[in-house]
């Protein structure tokens, strides 16, 4: 089972993530023969309260995202997680914009990512295991 293992920064649970645009967008940028952007390296911080993933708005920007939901400003993304050993985890997810700007992580990664993990989480760190 490829694992995640890391110490709290400040803290927190953070986990570096990838994130790219979703599959759909990603199938029609190749269909008529444009660039798919490069996945975006960003530090996310964990979080069981929250029920959906949020993502910084430069993010966001960076991928050239249109709104997959107008009214709620959601996204469709692909979130990859590499393992410390292993095959890396990799999530299609809608997410929510957010605002992190000033803060050390870029955006949460909340219960729809972690629904596909096995989180453990102690006073010196913590384990996603998938």
């Amino acid at each position: 089972m490829p694992l995640i293992t890391r110490a709290l920064t400040s803290d927190l649970p953070l986990v570096t993530s990838y994130v790219g645009v979703g599959r759909a967008r990603r199938e029609e940028l190749v269909a008529v023969g444009l660039p798919v952007p490069d996945r975006v390296r960003l530090e996310l911080v964990i979080s069981t309260g929250a029920r959906t993933s949020v993502l910084d708005r430069s993010a966001i920007a960076l991928l050239g995202l249109a709104p997959a939901d107008a009214v709620a400003l959601q996204f469709d993304v692909s979130l990859k997680l590499p393992a410390d050993d292993g095959a890396p985890l990799v999530l299609e997810l809608t997410v929510q914009e957010g605002e992190f700007s000033g803060q050390i992580y870029a955006g949460i990664l909340g219960r729809d990512a972690l629904a596909n993990c096995a989180l453990t989480i102690d006073a010196k760190g913590y384990t996603l295991a998938f």
